[in-house]
């Protein structure tokens, strides 16, 4: 079964000066309680934190490979 599906917005800066801009969102499937709420964001949160330590050895390939998806 598919629990409630949260959609939470990823905004880009560049600079201080700069205005954001929304670049897209994330979805991802939440609990009832604010306890599993909390826990679906920090999962999500780890692992894009994780992937932005660890990016590929030729990272800027791998950037314009996602801007183009």
């Amino acid at each position: 079964m598919i629990g409630p599906i949260m959609r939470l917005p990823v905004y880009l800066q560049v600079g201080s000066s700069a205005a954001p801009i929304e670049a897209g969102w994330v979805e991802i499937e939440v609990g009832d309680t604010g306890a599993s709420i909390r826990a679906a964001v920090a999962a999500v949160l780890r692992a894009a934190a994780d992937g932005l330590e660890h990016l590929p050895a030729d990272d800027e390939e791998a950037s314009d490979a996602a801007a183009h998806r």
